[in-house]
C-alpha cells in the first residue's frame, strides 16, 4: 500500500482550508479564526455548526494544510514518488 493515503478522505473544502491556512500564517489566533467561521455559518468538515480551536489545530497538522502552508510561504517541495 505504498503511496496510498490512509484514513478518510479530507472533507474540508479547499477554499475553507486555504482561508484557515492564510489567516494562521498572518498571525490570527485559533479562537479568532473560529469566531469568524462560526459567525459566517461555515460548517465544520464533519458538518457541525461550531468550530473549536482544537479542531483547527488538528486540521492544520494535516498533509494538505502543510502543503498549502508551504505554497503560501513559497517553499513548496515536489511531491515524493512522482
Amino acid at each position: 500500500m505504498k503511496g496510498r493515503r490512509r484514513g478518510r478522505p479530507r472533507s474540508c473544502p479547499d477554499h475553507v482550508l486555504a482561508r484557515i491556512v492564510r489567516l494562521r500564517r498572518t498571525g490570527a489566533r485559533y479562537v479568532d479564526i473560529c469566531a469568524s467561521l462560526n459567525t459566517e455559518g461555515i460548517p465544520t468538515p464533519g458538518g457541525g455548526a461550531h468550530w473549536y480551536p482544537s479542531r483547527l489545530s488538528r486540521l492544520l497538522r494535516t498533509r494538505d494544510a502543510q502543503r498549502l502552508a508551504d505554497e503560501v510561504a513559497g517553499t513548496s517541495t515536489p511531491a515524493r514518488g512522482r
